[in-house]
């Protein structure tokens, strides 16, 4: 009895994983088609194949199904951008590693080989959704964890010119999101093409941070050496790394995107 029990709720969570998986397939597919304003809860149902009234026990609404469609992408896309203050990219090392450089052009391939349907999706066919304005909400996102890196820099580098206009962050920000747009946008792209064009963007912004905050070749600060401390504070690496953390991730928290 136990086991004929067992089977019958295996067969009804595999029937629900269905049922998910083929809404959201079929969701991500019209919206795409149609945009999401144009699509109505009850054309997925009839494209789905599942009764309307079904749906709705699994998604409340057409945004809450936009939402999960999204997720995965916006997982990773939030993480990339979370992990830009990690501690090991406190250090001069992220303006001239070609290894540091090449690991972040595979994070963003790894986003738009695994997601490029989504990245249309998001950036093309959201109007109407409360996904809509993601794009700014990102930037300013990025903005003020850029503004932050900036400050931590500045306590372990002394001598590196970080007086960058907030504007001017909030301008890159907003590069970096069009950046993947346009790739979103044209879809005759290769891989191979869209992997040499985020190379050649990431090189090129790189180039342009080095000459702003005033780093040489070697990765030291024009003016001074390789690196230093506030030693009025006495304070370590660890113990900036320590103090700002908390804060990060209550400010992340505060503009969730």
């Amino acid at each position: 009895m136990q086991t004929k029990y067992k089977t019958v709720l295996r067969y009804m969570q595999t029937t629900k994983e269905y049922i998910r998986k083929q809404l959201q397939e079929t969701a991500c597919d019209a919206f795409l088609r149609k945009g999401f304003k144009a699509v109505s809860m009850r054309e997925i149902s009839s494209l789905s194949g599942i009764g309307l009234s079904n749906i709705y026990n699994y998604y409340p609404s057409k945004n809450d199904l936009l939402a999960v469609v999204l997720s995965p992408l916006l997982k990773k896309m939030n993480s990339l951008l979370d992990n830009h203050n990690r501690n090991e990219n406190l250090s001069l090392e992220v303006f001239v590693s070609e290894e540091y450089h090449r690991k972040y052009v595979l994070e963003v391939m790894d986003i738009i080989t695994c997601y490029r349907k989504e990245l249309k999706l998001l950036f093309l066919n959201t109007q109407g959704s409360r996904f809509e304005d993601y794009s700014e909400r990102w930037i300013d996102k990025s903005t003020a964890i850029g503004e932050k890196y900036m400050e931590r820099m500045k306590i372990l580098y002394p001598d590196l010119h970080t007086n960058i206009s907030l504007f001017f962050i909030h301008f890159t920000s907003s590069w970096w999101i069009n950046m993947m747009r346009e790739v979103a946008l044209h879809e005759e792209l290769s891989h191979e093409e869209i992997e040499r064009f985020i190379r050649e963007f990431v090189h090129y912004s790189t180039g342009g941070w080095k000459k702003l905050m005033k780093v040489d070749d070697e990765g030291r600060t024009i003016e001074g050496g390789i690196i230093s401390f506030d030693s009025e504070k006495n304070l370590d690496k660890e113990q900036v790394i320590t103090k700002y953390e908390s804060n990060d991730r209550k400010h992340s928290q505060a503009v969730e995107v």
